[in-house]
């Protein structure tokens, strides 16, 4: 769900679309892929080009963009993001001391 609001806030964003048919595209996408469609962006592909005249180059453009740029492609990329943990270098120093009473200044 993501990535279709990541691809319709763009098309909106270049005027493309208009916020109606944002709202109304979106709820479409958004029971394709809840119902698990076979192919929901198909189906939002086809309804912006058939049914709201977006040329198909201009949506097949978009969404390649988009594509490229969204943050639900990153977390693909980077696995669970709810198990990745950021820290700084000074705070696990800090840890380390903690946990294994070890000397702060041999790292």
């Amino acid at each position: 769900m993501q990535l279709l609001t990541d691809f319709l806030s763009h098309l909106e964003d270049k005027n493309h679309i208009t916020g109606e048919i944002y709202k109304k595209v979106h709820l479409e996408g958004n029971m394709a892929i809840n119902s698990d469609h076979p192919d929901p962006f198909k189906l939002v592909i086809d309804l912006l080009v058939s049914s709201y005249s977006i040329e198909q180059n201009t949506v097949d453009k978009a969404l390649e963009l988009v594509i490229a740029n969204s943050s639900a492609i990153s977390y693909l990329h980077m696995g669970r993001p709810e198990t990745i943990l950021i820290d700084t270098e000074e705070r696990l120093k800090q840890q380390i001391v903690e946990v294994f009473g070890a000397n702060k200044d041999k790292g």
